[in-house]
């Protein structure tokens, strides 16, 4: 056993020893500055507070055997943040709710605990106790041995790729190493978290977490135990290195680069693909950086874009995903940018724009098969169409008005009869909001004969004008799709709402009219 391994148990000792309880955090204080969301404001405060406590007492509280059998796990079920909400509201509650809250701000206790370069502590009996068979006879239980393992892969692949180390916690857990606390998680839903326990007196704050203490097939059907086990340390790991930037940062944000770079350390899992169904490949109309249900674990699929666009690494992970989050520190003298304008100017840093790079994004989810290195072998989701114009020589003209929100996409098809040959074209008239919003069009132009598609950007004038000519015959042509985006990034931030900076959209249902003429050349 080794030196460290030793110290671990030297701790383990001076814990208390008894069962795991409920995850603790404590109140969190949020620092407030021009860039980054603030804490809600006090109007309304208790409501949003008792709102968040009845989130945690879902997730995480106490429930029948029953109930703790017949639970769905999913990540969706987002315990991260749910505890990070409730930890920013704790002070609007009093008497019982006061005292309910309070109970999931005391950090879990365990009568062992491990350490090498983090500390994992389990407990040996009660429902949060893990198997202590151990074939190997290091002394440690087989599943601690497997968790250590893989969080510090974990912890050294962040660390390889130019990540920021979590912060440290100081003696809480036994030492300033993170501590990850096994919990019998899989009943109540959650495959893990990670939460803080000190007090945000800055916009940055450490970190702990929990992972489900056996990730058992009863209750996790999907995958292995040690499959389950490492994108849960991927995901949760991240939070904490986020924490370490920004605290208070867009909670979509959070979670869709957490569910990215599950695939990127463990990309044989590929349990992340089951969020697709609540994705911009599933709903390209509704806005990117929305934070509800699991839509927010769905975006990850944007990151990946950008990861295959800008390819470059450092360590094993993708360089263009931690340039944002270096734009969206919040330690003191950082650029504490927003997470869309941080993106924005981590795309921009590379000689390209967030409109440009979004529109793609956008029409390539068209033919997603293409369009990502794993999409046709995973089978992808493909984003539908909005509205379909059929021309003929007696109904040679089609008109729409299409109205997107902000960070969002529709696409318009159209294609030729069979009466339709021998020289016949189509024109595309286009009347977008002005560049300066955010608009953005690009033509994909799908042949009948195999061979590749042909796909462009349109090049709309400073109103957001364009008229294209394409070729329309039967023969040749067998759809045209324009896909319309609406990559308005303009909020009034601090209103409250699950968008990024928490505001609202000054770009939300802008509308652009696109006419369809056909004619003979």
């Amino acid at each position: 056993m080794s030196s460290n391994r030793l110290l671990g148990v030297a701790l383990g000792l001076a814990l208390t020893a008894t069962s795991l309880l409920a995850p603790g955090v404590s109140q969190a204080s949020p620092a407030t500055s021009s860039a980054s969301p603030t804490a809600p404001s006090a109007g309304g405060g208790h409501a949003r507070a008792e709102r968040a406590l009845a989130r945690v007492d879902s997730l995480l509280g106490v429930r029948s055997t029953r109930a703790r059998m017949t639970a769905a796990p999913a990540r969706g079920r987002d315990a991260t943040l749910a505890l990070r909400r409730l930890a920013t509201l704790r002070s609007e509650l009093t008497g019982a709710d006061r005292a309910r809250a309070d109970a999931y701000f005391k950090r879990p206790s365990a009568n062992k605990v491990e350490c090498t370069t983090v500390c994992v502590h389990w407990t040996t009996s009660g429902s949060d106790k893990v198997n202590p068979r151990d074939n190997d006879g290091n002394g440690l239980p087989d599943y601690v041995d497997s968790v250590l393992d893989i969080t510090e892969h974990v912890r050294d692949s962040f660390a390889t790729a130019g990540y920021r180390t979590p912060l440290a916690d100081g003696s809480k857990g036994g030492s300033a190493l993170l501590d990850v606390y096994l919990l019998n998680l899989g009943g109540q839903g959650v495959y893990g978290y990670c939460t803080t326990d000190g007090r945000a007196r800055r916009a940055v704050a450490p970190a702990y977490c929990a992972f489900d203490n056996d990730f058992s097939s009863r209750e996790f059907p999907t995958n292995s135990p040690i499959e389950n086990l490492q994108v849960t340390a991927a995901h949760e790991y991240f939070h904490a290195v986020q924490f370490a930037y920004d605290y208070n940062e867009d909670p979509w944000f959070l979670e869709a680069t957490a569910a990215w770079v599950e695939d990127e350390l463990y990309p044989d899992v590929d349990d992340n693909v089951q969020y697709l169904r609540s994705s911009q490949l599933e709903k390209p109309g509704a806005s990117m950086d929305r934070f509800g249900g699991s839509w927010h674990y769905g975006q990850w699929i944007f990151f990946r874009f950008l990861s295959e666009q800008f390819p470059d690494v450092t360590g094993e992970l993708p360089s263009i995903v931690r340039e944002a989050w270096e734009l969206a520190d919040a330690n003191p003298g950082e650029p504490d940018e927003y997470s869309i304008d941080a993106i924005s100017d981590a795309v921009a840093a590379r000689g390209t724009t967030l409109t440009d790079v979004f529109a793609a994004y956008a029409a390539g989810n068209r033919h997603p098969g293409t369009t990502y290195e794993e999409g046709a072998a995973l089978r992808y989701p493909t984003a539908p169409v909005a509205q379909v114009a059929v021309l003929s020589p007696s109904k040679p003209t089609r008109s729409f008005d299409v109205s997107l929100k902000h960070l969002a996409s529709g696409t318009l098809q159209t294609y030729p009869t069979s009466a339709m040959t021998g020289g016949w074209e189509v024109t595309i008239d286009l009347d977008m909001p002005a560049l300066a919003r955010g608009s953005a069009a690009v033509i994909n132009v799908s042949p009948v004969a195999d061979g590749p598609a042909e796909q462009f950007k349109v090049q709309l004038d400073s109103a957001g004008d364009a008229s294209v000519t394409l070729p329309y015959d039967f023969d040749a042509v067998d759809y045209i799709d324009v896909t319309l985006s609406n990559v308005g990034i303009s909020y009034a931030c601090n209103k409250g709402t699950a968008f990024s900076c928490g505001g609202k959209s000054k770009d939300d249902g802008l509308t652009s009219s696109v006419t369809f003429t056909a004619s003979r050349g």
